[in-house]
Protein backbone atom coordinates (compact mmCIF):
# COMPACT_ATOMS: atom_id res chain seq x y z
CA UNK A 1 0.00 0.00 0.00
CA UNK A 2 1.45 3.75 -1.05
CA UNK A 3 2.35 5.42 1.59
CA UNK A 4 -0.13 8.66 2.53
CA UNK A 5 0.36 11.80 4.02
CA UNK A 6 -1.30 12.18 7.88
CA UNK A 7 -1.24 15.38 9.77
CA UNK A 8 0.80 13.17 12.58
CA UNK A 9 3.85 12.65 10.33
CA UNK A 10 3.79 16.22 9.19
CA UNK A 11 7.58 18.03 9.98
CA UNK A 12 7.27 21.38 11.44
CA UNK A 13 10.97 23.69 11.27
CA UNK A 14 10.81 27.38 12.78
CA UNK A 15 13.35 29.55 12.29
CA UNK A 16 14.55 32.95 12.87
CA UNK A 17 16.74 34.79 10.74
CA UNK A 18 17.64 38.83 8.93
CA UNK A 19 18.26 39.99 5.76
CA UNK A 20 18.98 43.78 4.79
CA UNK A 21 16.59 45.15 2.05
CA UNK A 22 17.84 49.18 0.89
CA UNK A 23 20.36 49.22 3.79
CA UNK A 24 17.40 48.47 6.29
CA UNK A 25 17.85 45.34 8.78
CA UNK A 26 14.39 43.42 8.24
CA UNK A 27 13.91 40.12 10.76
CA UNK A 28 11.58 37.85 9.78
CA UNK A 29 10.53 34.33 11.09
CA UNK A 30 10.22 31.18 8.87
CA UNK A 31 8.06 28.21 9.78
CA UNK A 32 7.50 25.06 7.66
CA UNK A 33 5.23 22.29 7.58
CA UNK A 34 6.33 19.21 4.95
CA UNK A 35 3.59 16.78 4.72
CA UNK A 36 5.42 14.82 1.87
CA UNK A 37 5.84 11.09 2.19
CA UNK A 38 9.02 9.99 2.46
CA UNK A 39 8.66 8.29 -1.51
CA UNK A 40 7.80 11.69 -2.12
CA UNK A 41 10.97 13.38 -0.94
CA UNK A 42 13.14 11.01 -2.72
CA UNK A 43 11.03 12.02 -6.34
CA UNK A 44 11.49 15.51 -5.49
CA UNK A 45 15.21 15.22 -4.67
CA UNK A 46 15.69 13.15 -7.80
CA UNK A 47 14.18 15.45 -9.95
CA UNK A 48 15.16 18.80 -8.10
CA UNK A 49 11.54 19.63 -8.31
CA UNK A 50 8.30 19.54 -6.18
CA UNK A 51 5.11 18.33 -7.68
CA UNK A 52 3.31 21.26 -7.40
CA UNK A 53 3.68 24.79 -6.16
CA UNK A 54 5.52 25.91 -2.77
CA UNK A 55 2.43 26.93 -0.62
CA UNK A 56 3.24 31.10 0.91
CA UNK A 57 0.95 31.44 3.98
CA UNK A 58 1.12 35.48 4.79
CA UNK A 59 -0.79 35.81 8.06
CA UNK A 60 -2.73 38.99 9.29
CA UNK A 61 -1.86 41.70 10.93
CA UNK A 62 0.17 40.39 14.34
CA UNK A 63 -0.79 36.93 13.30
CA UNK A 64 1.51 34.26 14.05
CA UNK A 65 2.19 30.29 13.06
CA UNK A 66 -0.03 29.45 15.94
CA UNK A 67 -3.55 31.33 14.26
CA UNK A 68 -2.60 30.00 10.96
CA UNK A 69 -1.64 26.43 11.90
CA UNK A 70 -4.71 25.16 10.39
CA UNK A 71 -3.95 26.81 7.00
CA UNK A 72 -0.70 25.53 6.98
CA UNK A 73 -1.82 22.16 7.67
CA UNK A 74 -4.30 22.02 5.19
CA UNK A 75 -2.12 23.44 2.90
CA UNK A 76 0.82 20.79 3.26
CA UNK A 77 -1.51 17.88 3.15
CA UNK A 78 -4.04 18.77 0.30
CA UNK A 79 -1.58 20.81 -1.50
CA UNK A 80 0.06 18.99 -4.95
CA UNK A 81 3.58 19.91 -3.29
CA UNK A 82 3.01 18.39 0.54
CA UNK A 83 4.97 21.40 1.95
CA UNK A 84 3.58 24.75 2.91
CA UNK A 85 5.92 27.84 4.63
CA UNK A 86 4.82 31.31 6.72
CA UNK A 87 6.65 33.90 6.35
CA UNK A 88 6.26 36.23 9.71
CA UNK A 89 8.15 39.71 8.41
CA UNK A 90 8.81 42.09 11.00
CA UNK A 91 7.30 45.57 10.34
CA UNK A 92 10.07 47.23 8.37
CA UNK A 93 10.03 50.70 7.88
CA UNK A 94 9.55 50.94 4.13
CA UNK A 95 6.30 49.00 5.14
CA UNK A 96 4.81 46.68 2.88
CA UNK A 97 6.46 47.61 -0.34
CA UNK A 98 9.60 46.63 2.02
CA UNK A 99 7.73 43.48 2.66
CA UNK A 100 7.30 42.78 -1.05
CA UNK A 101 10.93 42.91 -2.08
CA UNK A 102 12.11 41.07 1.27
CA UNK A 103 9.80 37.77 0.72
CA UNK A 104 11.14 36.56 -2.98
CA UNK A 105 14.91 36.81 -1.11
CA UNK A 106 13.91 34.86 1.55
CA UNK A 107 11.81 32.70 -0.43
CA UNK A 108 14.99 31.94 -2.65
CA UNK A 109 17.24 31.87 0.85
CA UNK A 110 15.74 28.70 1.79
CA UNK A 111 14.48 27.14 -0.92
CA UNK A 112 17.12 24.25 -1.14
CA UNK A 113 16.19 23.21 2.27
CA UNK A 114 13.22 21.19 0.61
CA UNK A 115 15.83 18.89 -1.83
CA UNK A 116 13.78 20.33 -4.53
CA UNK A 117 16.89 21.83 -6.69
CA UNK A 118 19.11 25.11 -5.53
CA UNK A 119 16.54 28.02 -6.68
CA UNK A 120 12.97 28.17 -6.82
CA UNK A 121 11.45 27.84 -10.64
CA UNK A 122 9.45 30.32 -12.36
CA UNK A 123 5.84 29.92 -11.22
CA UNK A 124 6.71 28.06 -8.34
CA UNK A 125 4.84 29.71 -5.77
CA UNK A 126 1.39 30.00 -4.69
CA UNK A 127 0.94 33.12 -2.26
CA UNK A 128 -1.88 32.79 0.33
CA UNK A 129 -2.34 36.04 2.42
CA UNK A 130 -5.16 36.15 5.58
CA UNK A 131 -6.43 39.56 6.24
CA UNK A 132 -3.49 41.88 5.98
CA UNK A 133 -1.65 39.08 4.59
CA UNK A 134 -3.84 39.37 1.48
CA UNK A 135 -3.16 42.62 0.56
CA UNK A 136 0.76 42.10 1.34
CA UNK A 137 0.28 38.81 -1.16
CA UNK A 138 -0.98 40.55 -4.01
CA UNK A 139 2.05 43.32 -3.77
CA UNK A 140 4.69 40.71 -3.23
CA UNK A 141 2.57 38.59 -6.42
CA UNK A 142 3.18 41.92 -8.28
CA UNK A 143 6.71 42.53 -7.73
CA UNK A 144 8.07 38.80 -8.06
CA UNK A 145 5.35 37.76 -11.06
CA UNK A 146 8.00 35.66 -12.61
CA UNK A 147 8.36 33.17 -9.40
CA UNK A 148 4.34 33.31 -8.02
CA UNK A 149 2.00 31.13 -10.18
CA UNK A 150 -1.34 32.84 -8.19
CA UNK A 151 -1.92 35.05 -5.53
CA UNK A 152 -4.92 34.70 -3.14
CA UNK A 153 -6.83 36.72 -0.55
CA UNK A 154 -8.90 35.09 2.16
CA UNK A 155 -10.49 37.86 3.86
CA UNK A 156 -8.12 40.22 2.39
CA UNK A 157 -7.02 43.69 2.99
CA UNK A 158 -6.66 46.13 0.35
CA UNK A 159 -9.07 45.45 -2.04
CA UNK A 160 -10.61 48.77 -1.12
CA UNK A 161 -9.44 52.50 0.00
CA UNK A 162 -10.23 53.00 3.59
CA UNK A 163 -9.62 55.14 6.47
CA UNK A 164 -7.23 53.11 8.85
CA UNK A 165 -9.34 54.15 11.59
CA UNK A 166 -12.46 52.70 10.34
CA UNK A 167 -10.37 49.73 9.39
CA UNK A 168 -9.75 49.15 12.96
CA UNK A 169 -13.22 50.39 14.50
CA UNK A 170 -14.68 47.84 11.99
CA UNK A 171 -11.74 44.99 13.00
CA UNK A 172 -12.93 45.76 17.20
CA UNK A 173 -16.59 44.91 16.05
CA UNK A 174 -15.61 41.65 14.25
CA UNK A 175 -13.23 40.51 16.95
CA UNK A 176 -16.70 41.64 19.61
CA UNK A 177 -19.01 39.83 17.32
CA UNK A 178 -16.80 36.60 17.43
CA UNK A 179 -16.58 36.45 21.17
CA UNK A 180 -20.41 36.99 21.48
CA UNK A 181 -20.79 33.99 19.31
CA UNK A 182 -18.00 31.88 20.52
CA UNK A 183 -19.47 32.19 23.98
CA UNK A 184 -23.25 30.80 22.43
CA UNK A 185 -21.41 27.77 20.67
CA UNK A 186 -19.31 26.69 23.89
CA UNK A 187 -15.67 25.79 25.00
CA UNK A 188 -14.52 24.72 21.71
CA UNK A 189 -15.46 28.25 20.11
CA UNK A 190 -14.50 30.31 22.88
CA UNK A 191 -10.96 28.27 22.76
CA UNK A 192 -10.59 29.06 19.04
CA UNK A 193 -11.26 32.56 19.81
CA UNK A 194 -8.99 32.91 22.70
CA UNK A 195 -6.17 31.26 20.69
CA UNK A 196 -6.57 33.61 17.80
CA UNK A 197 -6.75 36.72 20.02
CA UNK A 198 -3.60 35.83 22.54
CA UNK A 199 -1.34 35.18 19.06
CA UNK A 200 -2.34 38.15 18.14
CA UNK A 201 -1.54 40.10 21.31
CA UNK A 202 1.67 38.24 21.37
CA UNK A 203 3.03 39.24 17.71
CA UNK A 204 2.16 42.63 18.31
CA UNK A 205 3.91 42.66 21.30
CA UNK A 206 7.09 40.69 19.39
CA UNK A 207 6.85 43.15 16.54
CA UNK A 208 6.82 46.17 19.65
CA UNK A 209 10.24 44.71 21.10
CA UNK A 210 11.61 43.58 17.81
CA UNK A 211 11.59 47.11 16.44
CA UNK A 212 11.67 49.12 19.57
CA UNK A 213 9.02 51.48 17.31
CA UNK A 214 5.47 52.15 18.43
CA UNK A 215 5.54 53.96 15.24
CA UNK A 216 6.84 51.84 13.45
CA UNK A 217 3.87 48.99 14.15
CA UNK A 218 1.06 51.90 14.03
CA UNK A 219 1.63 52.71 11.06
CA UNK A 220 2.36 49.17 9.50
CA UNK A 221 -0.93 48.41 10.06
CA UNK A 222 -2.23 51.23 8.61
CA UNK A 223 -1.07 49.56 5.35
CA UNK A 224 -4.14 47.38 5.11
CA UNK A 225 -6.37 50.35 4.57
CA UNK A 226 -4.32 51.11 1.40
CA UNK A 227 -5.52 49.72 -2.01
CA UNK A 228 -3.38 47.70 -4.03
CA UNK A 229 -5.15 46.69 -7.36
CA UNK A 230 -6.25 48.62 -9.71
CA UNK A 231 -5.90 49.88 -13.16
CA UNK A 232 -2.00 50.10 -13.16
CA UNK A 233 -1.43 46.50 -10.89
CA UNK A 234 0.32 44.43 -13.19
CA UNK A 235 0.42 40.98 -11.60
CA UNK A 236 -0.10 38.41 -14.53
CA UNK A 237 -0.74 35.19 -12.84
CA UNK A 238 -3.87 33.61 -11.45
CA UNK A 239 -5.56 35.43 -8.60
CA UNK A 240 -8.48 34.29 -6.22
CA UNK A 241 -10.34 35.90 -3.60
CA UNK A 242 -12.24 34.76 -0.50
CA UNK A 243 -14.81 36.42 1.47
CA UNK A 244 -16.37 35.25 4.57
CA UNK A 245 -20.12 35.72 3.98
CA UNK A 246 -20.47 37.29 7.42
CA UNK A 247 -17.12 39.04 8.02
CA UNK A 248 -17.62 42.81 8.79
CA UNK A 249 -14.24 43.52 8.34
CA UNK A 250 -13.86 43.12 4.96
CA UNK A 251 -17.06 43.33 3.40
CA UNK A 252 -17.67 41.59 0.07
CA UNK A 253 -20.37 44.05 -0.57
CA UNK A 254 -18.20 47.31 -0.50
CA UNK A 255 -15.68 45.39 -3.21
CA UNK A 256 -18.90 44.50 -5.34
CA UNK A 257 -21.31 47.18 -4.28
CA UNK A 258 -23.87 46.64 -6.79
CA UNK A 259 -25.01 42.89 -6.30
CA UNK A 260 -27.33 42.36 -3.49
CA UNK A 261 -26.46 38.61 -3.31
CA UNK A 262 -23.14 36.22 -3.95
CA UNK A 263 -24.67 35.14 -6.53
CA UNK A 264 -24.88 38.21 -8.74
CA UNK A 265 -21.50 38.52 -8.00
CA UNK A 266 -20.26 36.34 -11.40
CA UNK A 267 -22.52 39.27 -13.72
CA UNK A 268 -20.47 42.02 -12.25
CA UNK A 269 -16.62 40.02 -12.32
CA UNK A 270 -15.14 40.94 -16.06
CA UNK A 271 -16.21 44.17 -15.05
CA UNK A 272 -14.05 44.45 -11.70
CA UNK A 273 -11.16 42.19 -13.46
CA UNK A 274 -11.16 45.40 -16.43
CA UNK A 275 -10.88 47.88 -13.67
CA UNK A 276 -8.38 46.17 -10.82
CA UNK A 277 -6.99 43.24 -12.38
CA UNK A 278 -6.22 43.74 -15.98
CA UNK A 279 -3.32 41.54 -16.09
CA UNK A 280 -4.18 38.87 -14.49
CA UNK A 281 -5.08 35.55 -16.53
CA UNK A 282 -8.17 34.54 -14.28
CA UNK A 283 -10.22 36.04 -11.33
CA UNK A 284 -12.40 33.80 -9.04
CA UNK A 285 -14.40 35.16 -6.19
CA UNK A 286 -16.31 32.80 -4.05
CA UNK A 287 -18.25 33.58 -0.94
CA UNK A 288 -18.00 31.51 1.64
CA UNK A 289 -20.09 31.04 5.22
CA UNK A 290 -18.59 32.64 8.30
CA UNK A 291 -16.68 35.38 9.52
CA UNK A 292 -12.72 37.01 9.90
CA UNK A 293 -11.76 34.04 11.78
CA UNK A 294 -13.00 31.31 10.16
CA UNK A 295 -10.00 30.87 7.47
CA UNK A 296 -8.24 29.67 10.26
CA UNK A 297 -10.62 27.19 12.16
CA UNK A 298 -12.75 26.15 8.96
CA UNK A 299 -11.05 23.93 6.19
CA UNK A 300 -13.05 24.82 3.12
CA UNK A 301 -11.33 28.38 2.83
CA UNK A 302 -7.68 26.30 1.71
CA UNK A 303 -9.36 23.29 0.07
CA UNK A 304 -11.25 26.34 -2.08
CA UNK A 305 -8.01 28.31 -2.64
CA UNK A 306 -6.06 25.38 -4.00
CA UNK A 307 -8.72 24.35 -6.19
CA UNK A 308 -9.47 27.54 -7.54
CA UNK A 309 -5.24 27.61 -8.18
CA UNK A 310 -5.02 24.23 -9.47
CA UNK A 311 -2.64 23.09 -6.04
CA UNK A 312 -5.66 20.64 -5.13
CA UNK A 313 -3.93 17.13 -4.64
CA UNK A 314 -4.58 14.75 -7.30
CA UNK A 315 -7.57 12.76 -6.03
CA UNK A 316 -9.04 15.76 -3.76
CA UNK A 317 -12.56 16.44 -3.87
CA UNK A 318 -12.65 19.96 -5.79
CA UNK A 319 -15.21 22.47 -5.53
CA UNK A 320 -18.92 21.71 -7.33
CA UNK A 321 -19.04 25.16 -9.27
CA UNK A 322 -15.26 24.84 -10.04
CA UNK A 323 -15.12 24.16 -13.80
CA UNK A 324 -11.64 25.57 -14.65
CA UNK A 325 -8.99 23.31 -15.29
CA UNK A 326 -6.12 23.16 -13.26
CA UNK A 327 -3.13 25.69 -13.63
CA UNK A 328 -0.28 23.97 -14.73
CA UNK A 329 3.38 24.98 -13.68
CA UNK A 330 4.81 27.10 -16.07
Amino acid sequence: MAEERTTEQIRIVQQRDHLVIDGARIGYALHCYDARTGAERAANQARHALDGALIVVLPGHGQRALSSALVLAESALHGRAGVAWLADIDPPAGGDPARARALPVIIARHWAALDAGEAPPPGGIVLVGWSHGGAEALRAAAGAADLAAAAVGLCAAGLIEREPRELVASFAGEVARIALAALKQGPAAVWQAVRVGLDITGGIGGDLLRTRSPQRVVEDACWAASKVPGPEFRYPGRVALLFAEDDTVIRWQAVFPGCRTPAEIPAALAAYRRTDFPCASSLAVRVLPGNHLSPGVEPAYVRAALALTGQLLIGEARLPDDTSPPAPLS
